[in-house]
């Protein structure tokens, strides 16, 4: 397919968008539907996502006659408020930007089905089908063209000059079918120029579906919170994230965990700066020009016109006086194992455990820890993620999978000893998560408990609405206890590890 552009793209341009489309299944299924209508379907995606992308994407003043109507289209959206307005989000972003082509691609086709008579819908397909066979008469224009020339260079004039004509004969024909479609979209531009008012809403539900979508990506993706500290989104292939994208318009379950991953990072965001700020111990006072550890009475000095040249001086010469921090203890610890109960009773509380989970991952990640999880019902599912890092196929599978069944403690347990035996994971944080009860052999809790001692971790349990919790303190060195994970006691233990 060949991307004809309306604006001012170059060769560079049209090779992004052609990679993004090969990547993007909901792209492919979108130049299938309005293929069907617009001959310059896979164009006008083309131009909607430059139009998002590109710095100063502007309308070029004269177009082919088979790409007037992308170009009203395209004048119609660039003129739009909003569409301005999104820009500033979506300009020089691979993934707003990619997400938003696809978005604007469902909402004009979707226009052009629900604001256009039958009679033109029908005239809009005549033409389609009509460009289709252009496309076709070229190739063929183009593979006699070759044969003839072939021929000529083999001393075959005979069969050159059949070549010939026949390359001619196509190109006539291919010439004819695109001035009946050129005609074909004339008539119809009328009914577009009409119904171009109507366009504004279905734009304004892209723009919204876009910026959800995005959100939501860079919400189970990112380090803590989207929109912030989101280096480590760049890592991640354009591919994966598309994928992520494309999974979570069709899968309600994942946007609800994006949800809670969104809400429960952002609090571990806050209770880890906490952490890092208790972490800092004043040992007393030293030389320096540390700007975070001046003393207050050095920061006077400075705000003081008379004693300002004296303060910048000193400063230059690391001889202003600041709190001494040497040996403070080190925030992040060792590699983090959770056990989380996915039994039958915990369906309810399963959206808000995995967006509890993968902000206990963006801890590890941004700590560089190893990250277990032990999902366990009657069976075990055990996941490891090296310095907290995932693809986005293991996300979606983490996110909706679900065990279901009945409650046994003694499997996870297990696993975390044998996951905790690998030196990655030597003296790992267990964090383990049940709203239920399980009993356990008194020969099993010695050997459990001689293990832990051994491997020198510990076990923080949390119990969600359980009455009972006599099991759990023969094997945790905490337990804590809540009716949800949407509770500040849970918070202040799980994401302060």
């Amino acid at each position: 397919m060949q991307h004809e552009s309306v604006l001012n793209t170059d060769r560079f341009d049209r090779r992004r968008f052609q990679s993004l489309f090969e990547m993007s299944a909901n792209l492919k299924a979108m130049e299938r539907k309005g293929g069907q209508y617009l001959p310059s379907f896979y164009s006008l995606m083309g131009d909607m996502w430059a139009g998002l992308y590109k710095l100063t994407p502007e309308l070029l003043p004269q177009v082919d006659e088979k790409l007037k109507v992308n170009h009203h289209l395209m004048d119609r959206m660039m003129q739009d408020e909003s569409f301005q307005e999104f820009r500033a989000y979506t300009k020089l972003d691979d993934l707003a930007s990619a997400i938003g082509s696809i978005r604007f691609s469902e909402q004009m086709v979707k226009w052009i089905q629900e604001q256009m008579d039958h009679k033109t819908r029908e005239q809009m397909q005549k033409a389609a089908e009509l460009q289709k066979l252009v496309d076709q008469l070229m190739d063929q224009a183009q593979q006699h063209q070759q044969q003839a020339e072939e021929a000529k260079e083999s001393g075959n004039s005979q069969n050159a000059n059949s070549q010939q004509k026949k390359a001619h004969n196509a190109q006539e024909k291919a010439q004819q079918a695109q001035a009946e479609a050129n005609a074909i979209m004339n008539q119809v531009m009328s009914t577009i120029q009409s119904q171009a008012g109507s366009l504004g809403a279905y734009m304004t539900q892209a723009i919204k579906d876009s910026k959800e979508d995005t959100e939501k990506v860079k919400s189970l993706l990112s380090g803590f919170q989207a929109g912030k500290n989101n280096a480590d989104l760049e890592s991640v292939p354009l591919r994966d994230k598309l994928i992520l994208a494309e999974t979570l318009r069709n899968t309600p379950k994942l946007k609800r965990v994006a949800q809670w991953a969104g809400r429960f990072k952002a609090i571990a965001q806050r209770k880890q700066r906490s952490k890092t700020k208790s972490a800092i111990t004043r040992k007393g006072v030293v030389s320096g020009n540390n700007v975070e550890q001046l003393l207050p009475s050095e920061l006077a000095f400075y705000q003081h016109p008379s004693t300002r040249l004296d303060f910048l001086r000193r400063f230059a010469e690391n001889q202003t006086l600041q709190y001494d921090t040497r040996g403070k203890q080190k925030v992040g610890k060792g590699p983090i194992v959770m056990c989380l109960d996915q039994s039958g009773s915990m369906r309810q509380l399963d959206d808000q455990s995995k967006g509890f989970a993968l902000a206990l991952m963006m801890i590890a990640r941004k700590q560089k820890r190893d990250f277990a999880l032990i999902n366990f019902s009657t069976s075990v599912e055990v996941f490891e993620f090296p310095k907290g890092k995932m693809n986005a196929q293991d996300l979606i599978h983490l996110a909706t999978r679900f065990l279901n069944g009945g409650t046994n403690f003694a499997m996870p347990l297990e696993e975390s000893i044998r996951i905790i035996g690998k030196s990655r994971f030597s003296k790992a944080d267990v964090v383990f998560i049940t709203d239920g009860e399980d009993t356990l052999s008194t020969q099993f809790l010695e050997w459990f408990t001689k293990e832990k001692k051994a491997k020198d971790f510990q076990v923080l349990s949390i119990v969600l609405g359980s009455e009972n919790d006599e099991t759990l303190r023969k094997f945790s060195d905490e337990v804590v206890r809540a009716s949800s994970f949407n509770e500040e006691g849970v918070f202040d233990k799980a994401f302060s590890i």
